[in-house]
């Protein structure tokens, strides 16, 4: 369950974002599902170990990590957010070798270590870092690897950059501290290798790992109306405003369209790996 560690992304997720990401859950999935298979390739889990999937969602990941290591093995997907975990049990009912737990990664220790530590896209909502990595650490055997995607910099990033851009022409987007829980918290590859070193990580790493999301662009307008930095603007401007908003999304999709009614847009992101010495 949530702590006082992370309480406020407990409530973001469970009341506000985890909702809207279980309506959107199939197109995020294939959003994602480029870097999911890069990452899994990189981690290469073999069938009969122990994984424990940080931040597992609506379990795309779970299913991915429970098929590779099949039944002689063990996935443990945790989530803070129950909405989400709840429509998670549906995709993995058949795999009874899967376990899914509303618990906080940054405190939670399973009965037993386990050899992979998986997150997609997950870590970089936690509240403290360190005292995460720290505890993911201590959860797996040692000689067991950390391995996990989250994105680079905003500016690397189109999905973010141009709902940005169009929103700016509207209102003023307010300014964020880069240091609190939000997606691009892990953008700089260098912290993040010193962050896994000083909570005792060894052979810590960044890989820069690129792709083309593809969208028609009504779907666009739709989808990132609902997720990323337009969908919190959404949710504070009044019907005007939120009017305005959209038609400067639709448009800016629109300018950017290739070949009809289709748009690119890159998303850019790290493969960490690290593992535990002793």
């Amino acid at each position: 369950m949530a702590n006082a560690l992370n309480q406020a992304q407990s409530d973001f997720w469970n009341h506000l974002a985890g909702p809207v990401w279980v309506s959107e859950k199939e197109r995020l999935d294939r959003f994602s599902a480029h870097f999911l298979e890069r990452g899994m390739a990189r981690l290469a889990p073999k069938a009969g170990q122990r994984v424990l999937d940080v931040g597992c969602g609506t379990g795309a990941s779970t299913l991915a990590l429970a098929e590779a290591v099949g039944s002689a093995g063990k996935v443990i997907g945790v989530d803070i957010c129950r909405v989400m975990l709840d429509a998670a049990r549906g995709a993995l009912s058949a795999h009874k070798h899967a376990e899914l737990l509303e618990a906080d990664a940054q405190t939670y220790q399973p009965a037993s270590p386990v050899h992979l530590v998986f997150s997609r896209f997950g870590v970089m909502f936690f509240e403290d870092p360190p005292a995460a990595f720290d505890n993911l650490r201590q959860t797996l055997s040692v000689g067991g690897k950390l391995g996990f995607l989250c994105w680079r910099a905003r500016e690397e990033n189109e999905w973010a950059t141009l709902p940005m851009a169009a929103a700016a022409e509207v209102i003023d987007p307010p300014t964020t501290d880069p240091e609190a829980p939000g997606p691009f918290r892990m953008q700089n590859g260098t912290r993040v290798v010193e962050l896994l070193m000083n909570a005792g990580f060894d052979d810590a790493e960044v890989e820069a790992l690129d792709h083309s999301a593809v969208f028609e662009v009504a779907e666009a307008c739709e989808f990132f109306s609902r997720v990323g930095p337009m969908a919190a603007f959404l949710r504070e401007a009044d019907d005007a405003t939120a009017e305005q908003l959209q038609s400067a999304l639709r448009a800016a999709l629109e300018a950017r369209a290739q070949g009809g009614d289709r748009v690119e847009l890159q998303a850019a992101a790290w493969w960490v790996s690290a593992t535990r010495a002793e």
